[in-house]
């Protein structure tokens, strides 16, 4: 018909909110991983660093790892600020989408 103010609130089956949708979900399932990873990794250096220090304890008879678990803090400060990075980058790409797609074309 001559009335098209409308065209732009349908969307045939499969089309672009249900890419944006799997968009979203694929977005969170990395983020997922991403934490996932996160938590293996400062696992596996918690465990170096507490072997590091286990070792320099033997040799100097000193316990002292305050470098070490500040660059583990460091390190986790780090994957986390990737994490909410990669968050908000897929929370904005889905907001500007959305926004683009109810945005009339001229």
């Amino acid at each position: 018909g001559d009335d098209d103010s409308d065209y732009h609130d349908r969307e045939p089956i499969g089309g672009t909110y249900a890419k944006l949708s799997n968009f979203e979900t694929a977005g969170k399932a990395v983020c997922s991983k991403l934490r996932e990873f996160t938590a293996k990794i400062i696992k596996c250096c918690n465990d170096i660093v507490l072997e590091l220090v286990a070792n320099k304890a033997k040799e100097t008879d000193t316990i002292s790892g305050d470098n070490e678990y500040k660059d583990l803090k460091r390190l986790e400060t780090e994957c986390e600020e990737w994490i909410k990075t990669a968050n908000m980058l897929i929370q904005e790409a889905g907001e500007r989408a959305i926004s683009h797609l109810k945005t009339p074309t001229s």
